[in-house]
């Protein structure tokens, strides 16, 4: 199981928009820290906001590269016919449906 995960996090790791984001994300920090000292009063709190809103925005473009690449991979390698191509089971009917 360990290993697994050692090669789908290596896998993800060498993905080109994985650099990207860490790259956009690296900058969205050193823009909230220059903004922060900017301001006087409230720096600490302008440093703060911004990084969630970074991390929210990041994470968010993170899961939907990864959701679209691992569907991408899917269907490339022909696994998502499979499950595609199962028939669907008739649901069996109730026990009070068969006492009619």
């Amino acid at each position: 199981m360990k290993s697994l995960i050692l090669v789908n996090t290596r896998e993800w790791l060498r993905l080109k928009f994985m650099h990207v984001v860490f790259f956009l994300t690296f900058v969205y920090v050193i823009i909230s820290y220059l903004m922060g000292s900017a301001s006087f009063v409230i720096s600490q709190r302008i440093v703060y906001d911004l990084g969630l809103a970074g991390l929210e925005i990041s994470t968010f473009i993170v899961a939907a590269f990864f959701s679209t690449h691992a569907l991408f991979k899917d269907v490339d390698r022909k696994t998502v016919q499979v499950i595609l191509s199962r028939p669907i089971p008739r649901c069996r009917p109730c026990n009070r449906d068969r006492r009619r």
